[in-house]
């Protein structure tokens, strides 16, 4: 397994460079797990603060969340599931994806 990590601020263009992969390799070959997915839930600061949440800051990432699911994909546990949130939402909704 080959893990790439694409980083870079809103906007910078990060969704070209995974689609030109996605493009580039077989189909069913990639797995994108999207660090929106590990923002921190923020439900319980008063919604009038939230707007000041800076989500391209890494301190609003799980970063251990995020770790725990590459480490079971790098063992070969396939069917990790993604708890979805992004930074539109304050909580995490409960929703899964598949990895």
């Amino acid at each position: 397994m080959l893990v790439i990590g694409i980083a870079g601020g809103t906007g910078s263009g990060k969704t070209t460079v995974v689609n030109k992969i996605i493009n580039s390799l077989p189909a069913g070959e990639v797995a994108v797990i999207p660090q929106d997915s590990y923002y921190k839930d923020s439900s319980h600061i008063a919604p009038e603060l939230r707007c000041n949440i800076n989500f391209d800051e890494p301190a609003a990432i799980e970063w251990s969340l995020l770790e725990k699911h590459l480490d079971a994909l790098r063992r070969g546990y396939r069917d990790a599931h993604l708890q979805l949130s992004d930074m539109h939402s304050p909580e995490r909704d409960g929703a899964y994806r598949a990895a």
